[in-house]
């Protein structure tokens, strides 16, 4: 019976050293902290009885629980950058591509190559509008020392109150004064033809310098398309020679003249 009673007032004296303990340490700390921490967790101190032999006495022994503090290493992950996209570049133009001109008023296009000089005639009371110039050819003559420039040309004219009216009498008419301003002879030809899908006339003929020698060669077309007569010339120096400026540059000239084209306006009827 006595160690029985023993044993209770031992568990009895450690519950009440527990409290105490504990107890105390909620107010001291309470007052520290304005009593907003709770009581301490029981979990984090080593509770421990000793039995002292001599008296017989138990002696209860608190100890804080050591902290076991676990490294922990968070891996950092870079962002991912976005692939950088290089600009796409433009396209390089064609340089051998062929330019396009348009005339918003008499409503024709034709086109070019690029190395030839566009002149586009804005004022004035010629019927030209527009003058496209080849690459010009420098000679000089090695027995009297002068040096000339050779290019030839394209050009369109407009006439919007063609007189006669009609295209065989308008051509004839201009034929005539082509005969009489440059004596054109019999050598010169003439021939029906076709331009922008019309019916058209074609002559070729030559002018003369002030000593009767050939000078200039001109390649005409005349086209009446919705009332206005469209004049096609091409022209340049005279020469026998091949090589000359008219002659090399003769197939691209009659390229300019198959792409002229006419925006055509249709009558309701």
């Amino acid at each position: 019976m006595k160690e029985r009673a023993l044993v209770i007032l031992l568990m009895l004296s450690l519950i009440l050293n527990v409290y105490f303990i504990f107890f105390n340490t909620a107010l001291v700390e309470g007052q520290f902290e304005g009593l907003s921490r709770p009581v301490a967790n029981l979990s984090e101190y080593n509770i421990s009885v000793d039995m002292n032999s001599s008296t017989g006495l138990a002696a209860t022994r608190i100890t804080p629980t050591p902290e076991i503090r676990i490294a922990t290493t968070i891996p950092t992950t870079e962002p991912t950058a976005e692939p950088t996209i290089p600009p796409t570049p433009e396209p390089t133009p064609d340089p051998n591509l062929w330019k396009n001109y348009t005339n918003s008023k008499y409503r024709f296009s034709v086109t070019y190559p690029p190395a030839w000089e566009l002149i586009e005639k804005t004022s004035g009371s010629s019927k030209t509008v527009v003058v496209i110039n080849t690459p010009s050819l420098q000679e000089c003559n090695p027995f009297t020392g002068e040096c000339f420039v050779h290019i030839a040309s394209f050009s369109v004219e407009v006439d919007p109150s063609p007189d006669p009216a009609v295209l065989e009498d308008y051509f004839n008419k201009a034929v005539s004064k082509l005969q009489q301003q440059y004596a054109i002879t019999s050598t010169s030809k003439s021939a029906p033809t076709i331009l922008a899908d019309n019916k058209a006339y074609e002559i070729d003929y030559f002018t003369k310098d002030s000593r009767g020698n050939r000078d200039k060669i001109y390649v005409q077309y005349y086209s009446m398309i919705d009332d206005r007569v469209y004049i096609l010339t091409y022209s340049g120096t005279f020469s026998t020679n091949e090589d000359s400026v008219f002659e090399t540059n003769k197939p691209d000239a009659q390229k300019i003249i198959d792409s002229f084209e006419v925006e055509r306006v249709y009558k309701v009827v």
